[in-house]
């Protein structure tokens, strides 16, 4: 099917029916209405083509645009302002305006067309061939390998056979130097006693071992609550058997370290001297009570306070008793000296032994419901 031709009534030229404008001169290809909104809009975009074939293309589009905003449905429009990006150059956005005129106007044959052709050229194009290198290029690369092959000289056979010989000596080294880090030799000292012949360390020695490393604290596992509460109740115990004014006032069980802290307390006396003595007798008997009620436990740390009627108690001793000692002095522990048998002993200051010879008044404020008990 072909297309008709009609005629441009300004220049004559060539107009095919789907043409809105002359492509020659830019004018109405056929009649255009003259007055209203119709001609106004025919009229900018007669303007519009004008300049686009004069490659005004700025003007071009601000023509067009004028025309959008007088009537934004105007297929012509956009099918002009895709006239004027395609032949620019930019054929995505001249793309859209074709789609945009197809959208409003399907029925226009020459939009769907210009739309066809564009999308064709645009993604069908084949790209440039390259091009090839002149004859006398190539025969002068040519003339350039050959002289650089006749002036190589071929490499000397005892020179490939030294350099793989140095390359089996290196690798050999790196070898060495690995396996030695990864091994370390045993200390080699003289041996007096097989002629000056060297032997290992441990032969030299006789063949000692090291010594075993001490075993860690065996941990308690099981109801420490339960266990606390029961050794709390035997300590109680063994604490009225031995004197009526001793309270045992807690027990707490570390069961990661397998020690644990008795806290007792006593009443205030006049004397530092007095003081000290029935406190380390009574923390030595406790102690000893305390890991025979459990055979895991490996220390006791003791804390004695002084009770007082109108102050709070007073913490005057401490000590760290371990669990081997005090099975070893066993019930002779009460009458032991309290440094054999607990380490790290601090006394409070109030009965401390330096206080011992200006002590001429109790160390505490007993109040008055308490009576002095001499030792």
């Amino acid at each position: 099917m072909t297309e008709n031709k009609l005629k441009c009534n300004s220049c004559g030229h060539d107009v095919g029916e789907a043409d809105s404008f002359c492509p020659a001169c830019g004018r109405a290809a056929g009649p255009s209405p003259t007055t209203g909104r119709a001609g106004d809009l025919y009229l900018l975009l007669m303007t519009a083509n004008v300049l686009r074939l004069r490659h005004q293309w700025a003007l071009a589009e601000a023509k067009c645009s004028e025309a959008l905003n007088l009537d934004p449905d105007s297929a012509s429009a956009c099918s002009v302002m895709g006239d004027v990006l395609r032949d620019q150059g930019r054929e995505e956005d001249a793309i859209e305006w074709y789609k945009m005129a197809v959208d409003r106007d399907p029925a226009s044959e020459g939009d769907r067309k210009k739309l066809e052709a564009l999308i064709d050229h645009r993604f069908s194009a084949q790209p440039e061939p390259r091009l090839r290198p002149s004859l006398a290029a190539v025969k002068k690369w040519a003339k350039s390998a050959s002289d650089e092959v006749r002036a190589a000289r071929p490499i000397c056979p005892w020179a490939m056979v030294t350099a793989a010989i140095f390359a089996v000596t290196l690798l050999a080294a790196f070898t060495l130097v690995l396996v030695g880090k990864r091994t370390t030799p045993p200390t080699v000292v003289p041996n007096e006693s097989v002629g000056g012949v060297f032997a290992t360390e441990a032969a030299y020695q006789g063949a000692e071992t090291a010594p075993p490393p001490e075993p860690k604290p065996t941990e308690i596992t099981g109801d420490i609550t339960a266990l606390e509460a029961g050794i709390l109740e035997q300590l109680r115990r063994r604490a009225t058997e031995l004197d009526p004014n001793c309270q045992v006032n807690a027990v707490r069980i570390d069961p990661k370290a397998a020690t644990a802290e008795v806290e007792m307390s006593m009443p205030a006396y006049w004397s530092p001297a007095s003081a000290r003595k029935e406190i380390g007798r009574m923390a030595a008997a406790l102690a000893v009570a305390c890991v025979k009620a459990d055979n895991r436990l490996v220390c006791v740390h003791m804390r004695t306070c002084a009770r007082q009627s109108a102050n709070p108690d007073q913490l005057v001793m401490t000590g760290d008793g371990l669990a081997e000692e005090l099975r070893k002095h066993g019930e002779a522990a009460s009458s032991a000296n309290l440094e054999s048998v607990f380490s790290a002993v601090w006394w409070s200051p109030a009965i401390a032994p330096e206080n011992d010879a200006s002590a001429s008044s109790p160390p505490f404020d007993m109040g008055r419901g308490a009576a002095p008990r001499g030792r």
